[in-house]
């Protein structure tokens, strides 16, 4: 910032000032240009059967229908949820990265269930 620094000596003009500024990465969102990127978990029943889940955006909670059969690493686009674009008109998108969740430990009920239907 210039002459916003220290008194120069004896009537001097005053310096300028330099700013360091660090910007902490999100815990949840990712910045690609105007668009913001995040990941949801989900488990193995919202994904063959399908389900409506809550999804966090810079806006606030969005209500999202996942269609049933949906893959893990399936990208849902949030059309105009990212960021208001500089100087232009517009807004960037919202992409969620859907991750389904495989269960480690099975209880020997839930292992007969699903070794009984054919999937």
């Amino acid at each position: 910032m210039s002459g916003q620094g220290e008194s120069g000596i004896r009537g001097a003009q005053a310096g300028d000032l330099f700013l360091r500024i660090n910007i902490k990465a999100h815990k949840i969102f990712k910045r690609i240009n105007y668009d913001i990127s995040s990941e949801k978990h989900i488990s193995v029943k919202q994904a063959i059967l399908g389900d409506k889940i809550e999804v966090e955006t810079i806006y606030g909670l969005l209500n999202l229908k996942i269609p049933e059969g949906t893959q893990s690493g399936t990208v849902f686009k949030l059309k105009g949820k990212g960021i208001t674009k500089l100087h232009s008109h517009g807004v960037g998108d919202h992409f969620l990265k859907v991750v389904v969740d495989i269960p480690k430990n099975l209880t020997r009920k839930s292992r007969q269930l699903l070794e009984t239907i054919d999937i």
